[in-house]
């Protein structure tokens, strides 16, 4: 079955990051995939997160934590705010 935009079947669609994308952002990157975009931004902050404060053990030094979010409108099917 051929592709829409006309790809073979083992060929990925071009690739593009542009750094620094947001301006306020303590680090940013633009991810383009065809027509598919993803902004993902970084920042740090010592503090420990309030959901970890009261528990027994503490993170390991250097651990993280991550969260990320859907864009409404983002796809035919994410058009509104679950």
């Amino acid at each position: 079955m051929p592709r829409a935009d006309g790809r073979q079947p083992d060929e990925l669609r071009a690739v593009t990051i542009t750094r620094h994308f947001l301006k306020y952002a303590e680090g940013s990157v633009l991810i383009t995939l065809g027509d598919t975009k993803v902004v993902c931004t970084a920042s740090v902050d010592e503090r420990v997160p309030p959901f970890l404060k009261d528990r027994a053990v503490s993170p390991p030094p250097g651990g993280g934590v991550a969260r990320s979010a859907g864009v409404v409108g983002g796809t035919r099917t994410r058009m509104r705010a679950a």
